[in-house]
């Protein structure tokens, strides 16, 4: 039988090759055949294998997608000895300018990512806000629809299963909420089948994802309302509607003021009946969320001031 570091053997020639595509050829057929064997692989293998790609992540452009192709396979193998994920990712963050690359080789990227979120999470939280950072910078200017679906659900996964925002926050916030409100309107042939809706709930399940983000959201879903455009509104109630669900008087405090003019502005002076449901539902949001707040002696009660303001009117 021949293993697979008989592979890299008999592959030796064209892997030192100095012609950097002649390498890039031979690392390809490598990584084709890690990717149809890598849960046969043993520790070890796995091992001299992760070295030999970190290692090819410094070499020419044009070896790189091939190189990505193999990480992407030893990626998933269950025989990863401890802190080579790790490893792989630092090279990767440090090495790799991902959004210089082509759609699939961005995507490649971002799977080699969700692999080991999926199987080394404890290892990856080791890095601290270190890998919240790395990914930032992996996704930053993405515009591919198909690699957005994937990062807004790794920056999802960063959130919910408690990896450390560090000093981040904002910009794990403001790397994803230049997509808001989604413009998309997916060509007629597509393939891919994405449709726009696909992007609004997958970066909605984000914007909507922590109290973290509050301060950043609320402003821009103010701004938004009060623009004139239809579907940003619409977006910009439904993603309020959402917040809603996870926020306390804590976070919405301050906004209160500002959200009821825009909502009053649009309840009493739009045109359209979808808007005014909208807003009417986006009120019984926010007074639900009011009202599961806790009364200190000293403490105000929003939903009553709140309230009030809106019978005001």
């Amino acid at each position: 039988t021949c293993s697979i570091l008989d592979v890299v053997e008999i592959l030796g020639t064209p892997l030192k090759n100095e012609d950097s595509q002649v390498r890039a050829q031979g690392i390809q057929v490598l990584s084709e055949v890690l990717l149809q064997c890598y849960s046969l692989l043993q520790e070890q293998e796995v091992t001299h294998l992760v070295l030999f790609y970190e290692n090819r992540l410094k070499d020419n452009h044009l070896v790189i997608p091939s190189v990505l192709q193999g990480l992407k396979a030893l990626s998933k193998c269950v025989m990863l000895a401890p802190g080579l994920a790790v490893s792989v990712l630092k090279a990767i963050f440090q090495e790799v300018h991902v959004q210089s690359m082509l759609q699939l080789n961005r995507h490649t990227v971002y799977s080699i990512i969700t692999n080991f979120m999926s199987n080394r999470e404890t290892e990856l939280k080791g890095l601290g806000a270190d890998f919240t950072l790395g990914f930032i910078q992996v996704m930053d200017g993405e515009k591919d629809p198909r690699n957005l679906l994937i990062a807004f659900q790794i920056v999802r996964d960063i959130i919910i299963k408690g990896y450390a925002l560090g000093p981040f926050a904002e910009e794990l916030f403001e790397v994803t909420s230049c997509y808001f409100p989604i413009d998309f309107t997916p060509p007629s042939n597509d393939p891919h089948g994405i449709q726009r809706e696909d992007l609004i709930f997958s970066l909605r399940a984000v914007l909507t994802s922590t109290p973290v983000f509050a301060e950043f959201l609320l402003p821009l879903l103010i701004e938004k309302i009060d623009s004139d455009v239809q579907s940003a509104k619409l977006d910009s109630l439904q993603t309020l509607i959402a917040a809603c669900k996870i926020y306390g008087h804590k976070e919405l405090k301050e906004f209160l003021p500002s959200l009821w003019s825009s909502l009053r502005t649009e309840v009493f002076q739009t045109a359209s009946e979808k808007i005014e449901v909208e807003c009417l539902s986006t009120l019984r949001a926010l007074s639900a969320c009011l009202s599961h707040m806790v009364l200190g002696a000293d403490d105000e009660d929003l939903l009553d001031s709140f309230l009030r303001g809106v019978l005001q009117e």
